[in-house]
């Protein structure tokens, strides 16, 4: 005779095969929202990463350019000019950096990108050396950075061989570029390219830094001496 216990009838082998499946399911979507939900802070972190990018560069690059200084000299035909040289790619003016020294000191400042070769990127780089305001007849003596007769050519070499370096930004600044605008007459203002051989800074800069990644919005930048002139005039 064959005695069986109430109750002590266990799984079958397809309710066995029914909790795996589900057991499965269940892991998959957890595992899957895990996944996305590093994802998402992933995406977080790096945006924010982009954006205090952007807000250090254009820090630095809103700092320089608003305080360049309106001094006046001439080049090497004679002619009277704005201290100011632009054009898309580069830009070579004066101004104090107060960040990197105190006081009234100018100095000569060249803004352009350049290829670093070994990693392939080009990078924001901010040359700059002394501006000599005066004259004198010592033979070692730079005429391009003194207020004489300049040569821009010569000037721009000096700063590139020989000013000090800074890198404002390392990445992809393949299509960067300056241009600028005056408002100071009554028609419409346009952006130009250039800026060279002019009487007054330009009353707006424009940088816009190509196309990347992450798009970063273009950066205005109104010189600090017009910053009490709401009309456009001087």
């Amino acid at each position: 005779m064959t005695f069986h216990r109430a109750g002590a009838a266990g799984f079958t082998l397809v309710e066995m095969m029914i909790a795996l499946v589900l057991l499965g399911l269940l892991s998959a979507v957890i595992s899957t929202g895990f996944f996305l939900a590093i994802k998402s802070w992933e995406a977080v972190e790096h945006h924010q990463g982009v954006q205090n990018e952007l807000v250090t560069v254009q820090k630095a690059l809103r700092s320089t350019l608003s305080n360049m200084r309106a001094e006046f000299i001439r080049d090497i035909d004679g002619v009277r000019q704005i201290a100011l040289f632009g054009d898309e790619q580069e830009l070579i003016f004066l101004s104090p950096l107060k960040q990197i020294k105190r006081g009234g000191d100018l100095f000569w400042v060249r803004l352009a990108t350049e290829l670093n070769e070994s990693q392939d990127q080009h990078q924001l780089i901010a040359s700059y050396m002394p501006y000599v305001p005066l004259i004198d007849n010592t033979p070692n003596r730079k005429v391009s950075i003194s207020s004489g007769n300049l040569d821009w050519a010569e000037l721009r070499q000096q700063l590139i061989d020989e000013g000090s370096r800074v890198s404002i930004y390392r990445g992809d600044l393949t299509a960067f570029r300056f241009s600028y605008q005056d408002t100071s007459n009554k028609r419409i203002p346009e952006w130009e390219s250039e800026w060279l051989k002019k009487e007054n800074l330009p009353t707006l800069m424009r940088i816009q830094f190509g196309e990347r990644s992450e798009a970063w919005p273009d950066l205005m930048i109104r010189p600090r001496v017009f910053s009490y002139d709401f009309t456009g005039s001087r």
